[in-house]
């Protein structure tokens, strides 16, 4: 156990600044906006919104605008932070610092080093983005929400269940990554992008000179994460949940309703699916890690 806090707590100095990076881009975008509200000004009270021929009230729809826009943007920022910065290099960053000799003489368990990538690369960047969806939605909730007819816990419930939907997905795309930076020592993303755009066109040329009909990689890859048991519906059923929520905008318990079913979406095989392969993802990257020769 101390040897995993350790290596926890190296893999956290290491990447202090990339997990710091979403709460810099929300301090910059404050900043901006308070910037414009000195210079410019805006009074919401007498902004109109028509929607379906009907009036609402401004502060509500900015409110709720202002939340989903945060989600996108927390999970962009997780995305770029964990996916892009982070976990491919996860099992990397000794040959980096050239220290990778010395890491691999002394007496630590495979597993911890993988384990405490997941821990520093994945779940505390997400946890980093939680917070600061919740803080955003407090923040919106203080300037936007007083006039709505929506309660702060409704619109907290709202966001945790969107991220709370997000995380096995997150898990699956960190652990893929973290087993391609035990596979690939060296630009593991250009490698992974070079392949994946390569395979595709490779596969559009033979399709247009043989007549056949083969789809890409790309589309298989989408096909299954929204459907990663391959049986049944979608893991989320997109139309209802546009039309559900366009429906009872206005209303808190439509948007209790909406938190509820992107909640408990995730409890399926669907969800089973992205868990376990998330699993043997990181149980390869621990024997890959393990096995591959020293430069």
């Amino acid at each position: 156990m101390k040897q995993l806090k350790s290596l926890i707590k190296r893999d956290i100095s290491l990447n202090r600044w990339s997990l710091l990076l979403p709460v810099i881009v929300v301090a910059v975008s404050y900043l901006f906006i308070l910037f414009i509200d000195l210079k410019w000004g805006i009074d919401l009270d007498n902004i109109g919104y028509s929607m379906e021929g009907a009036v609402q009230n401004f502060p509500f729809m900015g409110l709720i605008g202002v939340v989903i826009g945060n989600i996108w943007i927390s999970g962009a920022m997780l995305s770029l932070v964990a996916l892009v910065i982070l976990t491919p290099n996860a099992l990397n960053d000794n040959i980096k610092h050239h220290c990778e000799i010395f890491y691999k003489c002394l007496p630590i368990a495979p597993w911890k080093i993988v384990l405490s990538k997941v821990v520093s690369c994945i779940l505390i960047p997400l946890a980093i983005v939680l917070i600061l969806a919740f803080f955003n939605t407090w923040i919106a909730y203080l300037f936007l929400g007083k006039t709505s007819v929506i309660s702060l816990g409704t619109l907290l419930r709202f966001v945790g269940s969107a991220m709370f939907f997000a995380i096995p997905y997150l898990l699956l795309f960190g652990s893929f990554f973290i087993f391609l930076s035990g596979v690939l020592k060296k630009k593991v993303l250009v490698k992974f992008i070079g392949f994946l755009f390569g395979t595709n066109i490779l596969i559009k040329i033979f399709t247009s000179l043989s007549g056949l009909k083969i789809e890409t990689l790309s589309y298989y890859e989408n096909k299954w994460l929204l459907n990663p048991s391959l049986t049944g519906p979608k893991i989320i059923d997109v139309d209802l949940l546009v039309n559900g929520f366009m429906d009872k905008m206005s209303l808190d318990s439509g948007v209790n309703e909406i938190s509820k079913l992107v909640a408990t979406s995730i409890f399926s095989w669907d969800g089973f699916c992205l868990i376990f392969a998330a699993i043997i993802l990181l149980t390869s990257s621990v024997y890959a890690y393990k096995v591959r020769k020293l430069d």
